[in-house]
């Protein structure tokens, strides 16, 4: 993979249980359901929506990966913004100078649904270079799920570059062969 999107991919939009669902690609054995954590994710929201979603993906292909994509940046986010969490506490809701919002009823949600809870291999990418989660975070994540963490060296939060998003597609791969192999 050159890390482009084919124009000519086939895609399927639908709705499973009121939730938008675009399916790109051929018809394969082999599925990721790919979710992104920032702008509007509330998880106490997402994950019974998730859990629908990944039933009936169950139903359609023989194996199916969640990949989920900036899933801990809101926490690094509340270190980036220089917030407390006590400031965060008395507050309620912050608005970041990039335009992000940042609750108290999130960051509570996330503390108490920690990666220590995960009960499923992972694999975790993070980029060298990620001015949005900090390393020891991801490494602490890493290490409390038991997951395999691999850092893309000069890397960013955002992969843009040709390079980034070809080397996120080869770690894709490669994951999701290891993950096949432990299930």
């Amino acid at each position: 993979m050159d890390g482009t999107m084919d124009a000519s991919m086939k895609e399927e939009r639908l709705e499973i249980d009121g939730i938008p669902v675009l399916i790109r690609g051929e018809a394969a054995e082999k599925a990721f359901l790919m979710i992104h954590g920032q702008g509007g994710l509330v998880p106490w929201k997402a994950v019974p929506e998730l859990e629908s979603v990944m039933r009936w993906a169950h139903c359609r292909w023989k194996s199916v990966a969640l990949r989920a994509v900036s899933i801990g940046v809101w926490l690094g986010m509340l270190a980036c913004a220089g917030v407390s969490e006590e400031r965060l506490r008395c507050e309620r809701i912050i608005r970041t100078a990039a335009g992000e919002e940042l609750s108290w009823q999130y960051y509570e949600y996330a503390r108490q649904h920690s990666a220590r809870v995960w009960r499923q291999p992972c694999e975790i990418l993070h980029a060298e270079h990620d001015a949005l989660t900090a390393p020891v975070a991801v490494e602490e994540i890493a290490a409390a799920s038991g997951g395999l963490l691999t850092v893309m060296e000069a890397g960013e939060h955002w992969s843009h570059t040709p390079e980034q998003t070809a080397f996120m597609h080869r770690w894709e791969e490669r994951a999701l062969a290891r993950l096949e192999v432990s299930a």
